[in-house]
C-alpha cells in the first residue's frame, strides 16, 4: 500500500467519518506492518497539526517503570509454641523494593504530566491512536479492537507475518 492510500484512509476515517483509529486497526485494514501503521499514524498526526486542518487528538500508549515501592514482608500468625524457634532459621531482610513496569494509554493533555510525576524511567512512547476529538471514555477504544479482532479471524494465520504477529512452530494461534 502505497502512503497516500494510507492517508487517504485515515482522512476518510478520522476527518470525515469521525472514527478512531488505532495503530492496530490501520495494520489490519491496510495490511501494513504494526510499526509502519504507527509511523503512518504520527505522520499523519503531524502533517494535520501543521497544516492546521482539524483538531485531531492523539492517544499515545507510554511504557515505563514507575517509581519502586516498600513491599512489607507477609506475616502470618502461627499457633506454635516453638513458633519463635521456627522463624529464627528464615532472616527477615525487612522491606524489599519491588521494581513495577506500566503500560498507560495516556492523552495528549496528560502526556507530559505522566511522563515526569507517574514514570520514573520511560521505555517506549508512541502514538497509539488518533481521533477527531480527545477521549474522554476509553471505552470507546474498544471499537477498533473488535475491527481488529474480526478481521484476524477472516484473514487468518496468512496475514500474521505481513503485520507483525509472532509466528513460528511453537506458537499457537488463537482465534
Amino acid at each position: 500500500m502505497s502512503s497516500d492510500t494510507v492517508e487517504d484512509f485515515l482522512s476518510k476515517e478520522i476527518l470525515i467519518q469521525g472514527n478512531i483509529v488505532t495503530y492496530r486497526s490501520l495494520s489490519r485494514q491496510r495490511s501494513i506492518h504494526v510499526n509502519a501503521a504507527k509511523n503512518a499514524l504520527a505522520s499523519f498526526y503531524a502533517q494535520t497539526r501543521q497544516d492546521n486542518q482539524s483538531k485531531l487528538a492523539a492517544t499515545y500508549l507510554v511504557s515505563g517503570e514507575i517509581e519502586p515501592e516498600t513491599k512489607q514482608p507477609d506475616r502470618m500468625d502461627i499457633d506454635e509454641e516453638n513458633a519463635e524457634d521456627k522463624d529464627a532459621e528464615y532472616e527477615d531482610d525487612g522491606d524489599e523494593q519491588v521494581e513495577t513496569t506500566e503500560v498507560v494509554l495516556v492523552g495528549e493533555q496528560d502526556l507530559e504530566r505522566v511522563c515526569k510525576i507517574q514514570i520514573s524511567k520511560i521505555f517506549a512512547i508512541h502514538i497509539y491512536s488518533l481521533s477527531p476529538a480527545p477521549i474522554r471514555d476509553m471505552g470507546l477504544i474498544c471499537g477498533p479492537t473488535e475491527i481488529v479482532r474480526e478481521i484476524d479471524n477472516k484473514k487468518g494465520s496468512e496475514m500474521a507475518v505481513t503485520i507483525g504477529k509472532i509466528v513460528g512452530g511453537d506458537v499457537k494461534v488463537r482465534f
